[in-house]
């Protein structure tokens, strides 16, 4: 999981590079991508156990447009976070990417590379789980508990 701190620092230490997301699968997403929102999506919900909860992330949405000489550097990408500021995002929310392709997907940020030219993001599929298994009666690993 990357959080927002870690991508701006990933992000001003490599300023001068550009940007490029590989999707789980390993294809890397077009590198002419935009990033046409960044903000703060916050859901509240309650489980499958009826315990109320929240939860909050920083997404980035991308967007391919035609214009195939777009490049997306560090440093701007730094620059929109910076400015996201006053939205309520702070240090430790989780990154999110909106992407789409066939249809639209949300991944979170699970690591980055580095190499001559570009920090490179790996999206992550999002997982979902049983957040209360003990009141479903399942042990942490999603099985029936027998009584």
């Amino acid at each position: 999981m990357t959080t927002v701190e870690t991508l701006q620092s990933v992000l001003s230490e490599h300023a001068q590079k550009r940007v490029a997301f590989l999707l789980p699968t390993g294809t890397p997403v077009p590198l002419h991508f935009h990033i046409t929102e960044l903000g703060l999506v916050s859901k509240e919900f309650v489980d499958c156990g009826g315990v109320r909860r929240s939860s909050k992330a920083c997404m980035l949405q991308t967007w391919v447009a035609n214009d195939t000489e777009h490049v997306l550097y560090a440093e701007k990408l730094s620059a929109i976070l910076s400015n996201a500021g006053s939205l309520g995002i702070q240090a430790d929310d989780q990154v999110e990417c909106e992407y789409k392709a066939d249809h639209m997907n949300t991944f979170i940020i699970g690591s980055h590379s580095v190499n001559d030219k570009a920090v490179v993001f790996q999206l992550a599929d999002k997982q979902t789980q049983c957040l209360s298994p003990d009141r479903c009666g399942l042990d942490e690993n999603g099985n029936p508990l027998c009584g």
